[in-house]
């Protein structure tokens, strides 16, 4: 039960992150948009390449959440799937963002997606601060 309850608490603290990462991204494009309009695609990237983590982590948490328990191996090679296919994810919508074809600006999207995976550690630490 306490897993549960553990699960239900880390799903909270994710949605909190999400909504802190959405906040954060959408102020920066707003401050990019209007001094650099052309810019601002290559930061929505990477934005969105962070959020797409975020969601990704999110989405297997739930699904984790749904089923029940059957053994500590399982779920250890559960983690290491889970951080496998982000890890793929991330490195091929890079990849994909670098593109000469895509005509966005590499550094922007890094910047965007470094910026939102640290709102994601801000966000984590904030979610998990005891409330007073």
């Amino acid at each position: 039960m306490a897993l549960v309850n553990n699960l239900m608490v880390a799903t909270a603290e994710i949605k909190t992150v999400i909504k802190l990462q959405l906040l954060v991204g959408m102020l920066m494009l707003a401050v990019v948009k209007l001094m650099w309009p052309e810019l601002a695609r290559s930061l929505l990237y990477g934005e969105m390449t962070a959020l797409a983590n975020t969601a990704l982590l999110y989405w297997r948490l739930y699904k984790s959440d749904k089923r029940a328990v059957k053994s500590q191996t399982q779920e250890l090679s559960l983690l290491y799937r889970s951080g496998l296919e982000r890890f793929i994810l991330i490195a091929g919508l890079l990849a994909m963002g670098m593109m000469p074809k895509l005509n966005l600006v590499p550094l922007l999207v890094l910047t965007g997606f470094i910026i939102e995976q640290l709102v994601f550690l801000l966000g984590a630490l904030i979610a998990k601060s005891p409330q007073k």
